[in-house]
């Protein structure tokens, strides 16, 4: 209610909200569309919340193309229509949802499509999928990370807009998009990724080749 009465947000409409939660297979998925007049939408992925089914498919991802990243392509395939602009993005898993559903985007599609946010999400597992899709989305893509970062470099997708963002937090804590800084308007960015969270992605991703 407090975003409907403000300036910024109140004339945004909020459409085609979908919220799905199995236990088995597990499937956590939640999407959005916020669309201002007839100017742009918005399609925004929702990353992982707090269920036992969102954890599960998240260790999925490393082995297997998931029910949400399915979920999201179709969400993205049916919303998506001409005349007007399209964004798309997502935070953590809902950035790999958001690469995802870009990826599979017909040329039609893609061509309504002004841009990309993938914020601090893992890529695509390269036994899974053929993550050479991600060149065709690179031109309009940006992703953000902060400069602790584990969770976005996890299979981390080859985007040449990446751009490492200050936080007010410490360690692991920096994946929220809570704590990324801004500066008069622009985001507070980092010259380089802290050095102890490369040696732990470099730990972790001999532990999950490992797995495989």
């Amino acid at each position: 209610r407090a975003a409907a009465a403000s300036k910024r947000f109140g004339g945004l409409v909020i459409e085609q909200y979908a919220d799905i939660l199995k236990a088995d297979p597990p499937v956590q998925f939640c999407a959005v569309t916020l669309s201002w007049a007839e100017a742009f939408s918005f399609i925004a992925f929702r990353g992982t919340d707090e269920t036992i089914p969102g954890w599960r498919e998240n260790f999925m991802i490393s082995f297997t193309e998931t029910e949400a990243q399915q979920l999201a392509a179709a969400y993205a395939r049916n919303t998506i229509r001409p005349g007007r602009k399209w964004y798309i993005a997502g935070h953590s898993k809902g950035g790999n949802l958001a690469l995802y559903a870009a990826c599979r985007l017909s040329a039609a599609a893609w061509g309504c499509v002004e841009r990309v946010y993938l914020l601090d999400g893992p890529g695509l597992c390269p036994e899974v999928m053929d993550t050479s899709v991600i060149r065709r989305i690179d031109a309009k893509t940006t992703r953000i990370i902060p400069e602790y970062d584990v969770i976005g470099r996890l299979f981390e997708p080859e985007i040449t807009d990446t751009r490492i963002i200050r936080s007010s937090q410490k360690g692991i804590l920096q994946h929220s998009l809570a704590t990324w800084g801004v500066e008069y308007g622009e985001l507070a960015l980092a010259p380089e990724n802290d050095r102890q969270s490369v040696l732990l992605m470099h730990v972790l991703n001999r532990w999950i080749a490992g797995i495989g």
